[in-house]
């Protein structure tokens, strides 16, 4: 169950320990990495590869020095001295990263930890938690199963020494730490940042008044508030100060706030910061978190809502879920009894339980996935939802058979706007419910795919996986041959499930073909991993690949684009006015 619940622990990263790792600034840079020469071929046996116990005698081969790790040693070597000297010098530097390795690495997460956290003491290692969740949680099977994992990195980084490097990777280190540490360093020909609207023109300053304090309400607040899915509020300078354990090393691996996927695409709804955000928290951390002039007012209204107070909250009735009942998908059908045609902008759901609900798609009512519980349309669109349409919602749920869950709380909180002008927004699930991965594989790729029957646009994806997932790809195959990437994220984490909203919505003439591509990892390489030795289908229990796009179509857009009609004539053909409701009204009464 732990490892399906580690949001807690990225979000608790600035919780600090009771005993700290002295490490180098720059420990936890994958590219910077150096795997020291810890242990020297006197205090190394080569025969056991582990570290030599100093009590025993040391002996000498070909003019290098070893040691004993067991008075038996010795004689093993001599027996076969070519076959152990011509391996010592690969087995000493694996056993040298994993000592240089596990000491700025969680076991329990498989990341790089941020340093400054608890150190475990563990099978002759010493290893760091990255948060105060593992440390409450964390259990004696985490370490031999990390283990294993550093000793496959070991021989990967091997290996790459000086013959070999993964594309992108600068170093032995990062080309071998595949499944955790930071994102991916930005692509080179990445288009310049995107500057939100509430950063354009704005003069910075390193003060919590001045600059940090406008960063971190747009940034972090809809996590880091009262009520939000971080575990603590991150809304005065005292709180920001209280939790500044670690907040640098944060920002400049760009691991909080956090922000899967890859710079190659800019998103309206990034989380990301610029380099110019990311430049004024660390001179403002450097600075001794210095508060400013005068006192700091924010622009939003936070409540129990990130979206704000809603104007309409609609709640489903309780449902009950059986003692027998472990993963399971519900479809709900919820009234929503409006007395007219309601145009919704903004959408935020409220699971009762996060650890016992792990996706709700709403549609116009919005969405829930680990990490991410609101929808805020660009201007100009809006889901409709039409005067009495019932909306359908799937929720799903995971939980342990052996006890009844009831779900009892789970609310929608809806933004209402005008709807004149505002072009009706359509979700699609694009799944695949039918693959297999198999057991220890630790690369299987499926894939699933949507075709616009017509002309429309592109507003947003959201791609969903579970626990096995390792990278996720979205692409847009256009008629004309041409191919634009969508979202890109190749070291996806389940606990960060966002919809990316394109700046702009990409036109997709008919005939365009969206196409989701997921890689799963189910091999032991895979901390987030429950149980590698069973083949994984896809579907309730097992994996996930869904991608939820947000698209419009020309062809419904409003009847004023259509046919270019006055206020006046609109309303008499839609029926939206009163003389024509009225009308409408007795027509059906006399039909009845």
């Amino acid at each position: 169950m732990k490892k399906s619940v580690l949001i807690a622990a990225v979000l608790a990263c600035f919780v600090a320990g009771t005993t700290v790792a002295q490490l180098p600034p720059d420990a936890v840079q994958l590219d910077k990495v150096k795997i020291s020469e810890k242990i020297k071929p006197a205090q190394f046996d080569p025969v056991t590869g582990k570290v030599a116990d100093e009590s025993l005698p040391t002996y000498t081969h070909e003019g290098v020095t070893y040691g004993q790790s067991d008075e038996g040693s010795k004689a093993k070597f001599d027996a076969n001295p070519g076959k152990y000297h011509a391996n010592a010098e690969q087995v000493r530097w694996e056993l040298n990263f994993i000592h240089s390795m596990s000491a700025i690495w969680c076991p329990v997460t498989d990341e790089i930890s941020p340093g400054g956290n608890t150190l475990w003491e563990m099978l002759d290692l010493t290893w760091e938690s990255c948060c105060q969740f593992c440390n409450d949680t964390k259990t004696d099977e985490d370490f031999p199963a990390a283990l294993k994992r550093l000793e496959k990195r070991a021989a990967d980084a091997y290996k790459l020494q000086g013959v070999h490097y993964v594309e992108g990777a600068s170093s032995p280190v990062q080309g071998a730490i595949d499944l955790g540490g930071p994102p991916p360093m930005p692509i080179a020909d990445a288009e310049p940042e995107f500057i939100p609207a509430w950063l354009e023109g704005q003069t910075l300053a390193a003060t919590w008044t001045g600059g940090i304090g406008k960063i971190t309400e747009n940034r972090c607040m809809e996590c880091h508030r009262p009520g939000g899915a971080a575990p603590m509020a991150l809304m005065t300078h005292g709180a920001m100060r209280k939790w500044s354990k670690n907040m640098k090393t944060h920002i400049e691996l760009g691991t909080m706030p956090p922000w899967p996927a890859s710079t190659s695409t800019q998103y309206l709804n990034g989380k990301n910061l610029t380099q110019n955000e990311k430049d004024i928290f660390v001179e403002w951390i450097e600075a001794g978190y210095p508060p400013g002039d005068g006192e700091f007012k924010m622009e939003k209204e936070w409540g129990d809502w990130a979206i704000g107070t809603p104007d309409h909250i609609i709640q489903l009735d309780e449902y009950v879920l059986g003692e027998n009942v472990a993963d399971f998908v519900r479809e709900f059908e919820v009234a929503t009894d409006f007395d007219s045609d309601k145009w919704v902008v903004a959408a935020e759901a409220k699971p009762t339980d996060t650890f016992l609900t792990m996706e709700i798609n709403g549609g116009p009512l919005g969405t829930y996935h680990t990490g991410n519980s609101t929808v805020a349309l660009p201007e100009g669109h809006g889901y409709l939802i039409k005067k009495g349409e019932a909306v359908k919602v799937r929720i799903y749920y995971t939980k342990e058979a052996g006890w009844e869950e009831f779900d009892s709380e789970t609310k929608f909180g809806l933004k209402f706007a005008d709807g004149a002008g505002l072009t009706p927004v359509m979700i699609d699930r694009m799944a695949n419910d039918d693959f297999t991965i198999p057991a220890g594989s630790d690369s299987t790729t499926a894939s699933s795919s949507f075709t616009f029957e017509s002309d429309g646009s592109i507003i947003s994806v959201n791609p969903v996986v579970r626990q096995r997932g390792k990278s996720v790809k979205i692409t847009a195959a256009l008629p004309d041959g041409s191919e634009e990437v969508l979202v890109d994220i190749p070291r996806f984490d389940m606990n960060w499930h966002f919809n990316y909203t394109l700046v702009e919505p990409l036109e997709a003439p008919k005939g365009t073909v969206v196409t989701m591509t997921a890689t799963y990892d189910n091999s032991d390489m895979n901390a987030a991993n429950p149980d590698s030795s069973v083949d994984v289908k896809a579907g309730v229990g097992g994996e996930l690949l869904e991608g939820w796009l947000s698209y419009t179509l020309d062809n419904v857009k409003s009847a004023s684009n259509r046919f270019d009609l006055n206020d006046e004539e609109l309303m008499a053909a839609t029926g939206t006015c009163e003389k024509c409701q009225a009308v409408f009204d007795k027509e059906n009464a006399t039909a009845d």
